[in-house]
């Protein structure tokens, strides 16, 4: 295949010693503005079974590295998300077994990947790729980014994340050298960021949208001083935003890009009845606050998140201890009042995260690819008015909350 050398090698193991590749078809899996960060592709292929001599489909997803306007070439993402899918979830797995807990249904399946064709582990390259089931064949799809999820489907997707995050914790509480082992390749890289490129204009946008209104001048004030520390921050160290985090109480494996379009849910009678969670490429150590406040800002319809805030976080609180007291590692440490007190330090990459995305990736226009050069020039005219409401409402309950 021409666009992946060595295709065939690397999904051997997953289709067995048996059956052989005889066809394959190509094309583009996602339209354009509603993937960000790699080239998806769908591969349609006919096995043959050595054995029976009989043909049969095969449907799966490649993704591919590129060279991104703010990230740069993202085959650090892609290895990322291969040493994610290759030898972080099978140990996931194995202890959820280990264990008796449940299996855990919301990752995909892993066909093949690499890192790149030299052999040299730590060193991506443009010949990164990641390999995977093609879930739509089997009933998942996005749901509308410009819609978000309703009360019933926001706490599936929650249920989900909270298993995500509490058994990685769960490993490092229990076995510290095997979450060690295990995370100690995770990371990503970033390209410096040039000294004389400004911030992004929809910052200022926030600003002075807040500050027009009287209610909202302490909500600005804090704005401005959170989006200063974050704009040194990414000026001088980077890699501190996209690395691996120091460890807190409630350190685990997050996703750390946990929007709509990173989920996919199968839909019976107008019902959400299952969840699958995909592009793991950013994924590190870090706080679940960054991917609960992520979430439901980016994700979750506006009116049932303006109803629904303290109910959701709370409902993600139940079912992620319930994970840690069926294994008896429940203490006071994790204590509902200690998570809130994680949002006030660790969910900031997820604030200005949303404001840089909701405006501009989350509720750009369809069918047409972001456009990263628009965040420069945007006015207030340019931003959907339901993704301006999120953001406003988001600033708002992050200064009241002190997420600032």
């Amino acid at each position: 295949m021409e666009k992946i050398k060595n295709f065939e090698e690397l999904i051997s193991d997953y289709i067995g010693p048996n059956k052989i590749v005889v066809d394959t078809k190509v094309r583009n899996l996602t339209a354009p503005g509603e993937n960000y960060l790699s080239d998806i592709i769908k591969i349609d292929i006919i096995l043959k079974d050595k054995v029976s001599n009989k043909n049969e489909d095969l449907s799966l997803v490649a993704k591919l590295s590129i060279t991104h306007d703010f990230m740069g070439p993202t085959y650090n993402m892609t290895k990322n998300e291969v040493i994610f899918y290759r030898d972080i979830i099978p140990t996931i797995k194995s202890f959820h077994k280990k264990h008796g807990l449940p299996y855990p249904s919301f990752y995909p399946d892993f066909a093949g990947g690499r890192i790149n064709l030299t052999g040299v582990e730590d060193k991506a390259d443009e010949d990164a790729v990641l390999i995977l089931e093609n879930l739509v064949t089997k009933g998942y799809k996005n749901l509308d980014r410009h819609v978000g999820f309703d009360l019933a489907t926001s706490k599936l997707i929650l249920k989900d994340l909270a298993m995500f995050h509490a058994v990685p914790l769960a490993i490092r509480l229990s076995e510290p050298e095997e979450f060690t082992r295990l995370v100690k390749n995770m990371s990503m890289s970033l390209p410096p960021k040039p000294k004389d490129k400004e911030p992004p204009s929809i910052f200022k946008i926030m600003v002075d949208t807040l500050s027009a209104n009287d209610k909202y001048k302490t909500v600005a004030d804090k704005l401005i001083k959170m989006l200063a520390d974050f704009t040194k921050i990414m000026e001088e160290a980077p890699e501190k935003m996209f690395s691996n985090q120091s460890m807190r109480t409630f350190s685990t494996i997050i996703h750390q890009d946990m929007w709509i379009n990173n989920t996919m849910q199968v839909i019976e009678n107008d019902v959400a009845i299952k969840n699958k969670f995909v592009d793991f490429q950013m994924s590190q150590v870090g706080s679940p606050a960054d991917d609960i406040i992520f979430f439901l800002f980016s994700s979750v319809e506006y009116e049932c998140l303006k109803n629904n805030l303290d109910s959701l976080i709370k409902y993600y609180y139940e079912e992620f201890i319930c994970i840690l007291k069926k294994l008896d590692l429940y203490n006071d440490y994790f204590s509902y009042e200690n998570l809130l007190e994680e949002f006030k330090t660790s969910g900031k990459l997820a604030i200005v995260r949303n404001l840089f995305m909701l405006p501009n990736v989350i509720f750009g226009e369809k069918g047409k690819a972001a456009d990263q050069g628009k965040l420069g020039e945007m006015t207030v005219e340019d931003i959907h008015p339901t993704a301006l409401k999120k953001m406003i409402l988001l600033c708002i309950e992050a200064a009241e909350r002190d997420w600032l």
